[in-house]
């Protein structure tokens, strides 16, 4: 599964100076709508693949797909305990074409709710998608759910992060819904080719938070 991370350096994982591991648990909620297939798709599942990797046996993992079939389908790629040795995200996104639509708001709040109940100190949910939810009858429609979700996820002491992906022109376009969904400051908008590293720098920078 990393055998095409570019750099060949996994070094980027170790830490120096950490002789406890933080109390934490990460949760990536997967878009997995039609408007991801190709690039966005295999990138997205790649970046998910090297974090599945990067934290095995250390912090306490769940990976779901989100999209739309009429109604709110949730395809769980990796639980919190699932012991597996093969790399879920990897095998996920290799096997299945995605398609649908996405309801962001919805599926934020599922995660919101499963990470509630857990007892981690430090809570972290990473929102991978490449565009404004679609199944909703408007974008402010959708820009007003998925900001409530969020907002109720840091109620809830959840820290949320978007991973925004997509052509500097698809971006471009739908930045300003973006930093009204999530705020400014919690959105990371980038290339798909870029998400793996982003997504390394995250865990890296909150393992340093402690």
């Amino acid at each position: 599964a990393l055998s095409r991370y570019k750099n060949k350096d996994l070094s980027i994982f170790k830490v120096s100076r950490l002789p406890t591991v933080m109390d934490a648990v990460y949760y990536i909620c997967w878009d997995g709508s039609g408007s991801m297939y190709g690039a966005k798709q295999s990138e997205s599942a790649y970046a998910c693949a090297v974090i599945e990797e990067a934290i095995r046996g250390i912090y306490p993992l769940k990976i779901i797909n989100f999209s739309t079939h009429g109604d709110v389908v949730h395809y769980v790629v990796k639980d919190f305990d699932d012991k597996t040795k093969k790399n879920c995200a990897y095998s996920f996104g290799a096997t299945r074409s995605f398609g649908g639509g996405n309801k962001d708001g919805f599926s934020i709040r599922q995660c919101t709710e499963e990470l509630i109940k857990r007892k981690e100190t430090n809570k972290f949910l990473i929102v991978l998608s490449d565009g404004a939810p679609s199944d909703y009858n408007s974008h402010e429609e959708a820009v007003a759910d998925v900001k409530s979700a969020v907002a109720f996820a840091r109620q809830n002491k959840i820290d949320v992060t978007s991973i925004f992906f997509g052509t500097q022109r698809e971006r471009d376009a739908e930045i300003d819904l973006y930093n009204e969904m999530y705020g400014a400051g919690h959105i990371i908008s980038c290339e798909p080719s870029a998400i793996v590293n982003h997504m390394v720098q995250i865990v890296k920078k909150n393992i340093l938070k402690r």
